[in-house]
């Protein structure tokens, strides 16, 4: 019996410090910067000025079918290159969800263009955003379906009661690895128009 107890015990411990371990290293992600101009209730309002997107497609709009794309993304920045190059990791990693779903991995600020390594698997696609204004809210655990569907559908309709014009396309931003399992952070993302922006929230601060 106190073999038993001792087991659990020490399996309790290495699990606490695998956790920890885990928590303290993914600080060290490069996270993308952003300005926020505003923040209405649990709803914040940010501008991305440009960043790159490393992207495979998905087969629908489900996350769930984003199951294997992982590894093609993580080969791609662990050398999986023309230039046999390694990419530093950048927090978060997105799901574009719209019509025409991706999967993707931010790249380094300092890698655009044609500084890109070029990807050795040709499924790989390369997105260049700029001057993105969102709509975000975020919330904890693991982002699955469900909870995708409720925050979604909350920022949505709290976009709406303000007066924005939105769809259903929306991104899901999660900022920890699959392994980490307390501290997670996840956002919805609802990308907005400039003007309307301005016109229904900056104009009112």
């Amino acid at each position: 019996m106190k073999y038993f107890a001792y087991t659990l015990l020490s399996l309790g411990l290495i699990f606490i410090a695998w956790q920890l371990y885990a928590y303290n290293s993914n600080k060290d992600f490069k996270t993308m910067d952003n300005n926020t101009l505003a923040t209405i209730d649990d709803v914040e309002f940010r501008v991305y000025s440009h960043y790159t997107t490393a992207s495979v497609p998905l087969s629908n709009n489900k996350m769930s079918s984003a199951n294997g794309k992982f590894s093609v993304l993580a080969g791609y920045i662990f050398g999986g290159n023309k230039e046999s190059q390694s990419i530093a990791m950048t927090s978060p990693v997105i799901y574009e969800m719209e019509e025409k779903s991706y999967f993707s991995f931010l790249m380094p600020e300092s890698l655009t263009g044609e500084k890109l390594p070029v990807p050795n698997d040709p499924s790989i696609e390369f997105h260049d955003i700029v001057n993105q204004h969102v709509a975000v809210i975020n919330f904890g655990g693991f982002a699955n379906e469900s909870k995708v569907k409720k925050y979604h559908k909350k920022l949505k309709l709290q976009l709406q009661q303000i007066g924005f014009t939105v769809d259903d396309k929306h991104i899901v931003a999660v900022y920890q690895p699959p392994y980490q399992l307390v501290g997670r952070k996840n956002e919805i993302w609802i990308e907005l128009k400039e003007q309307e922006l301005k016109d229904l929230v900056l104009s009112k601060k």
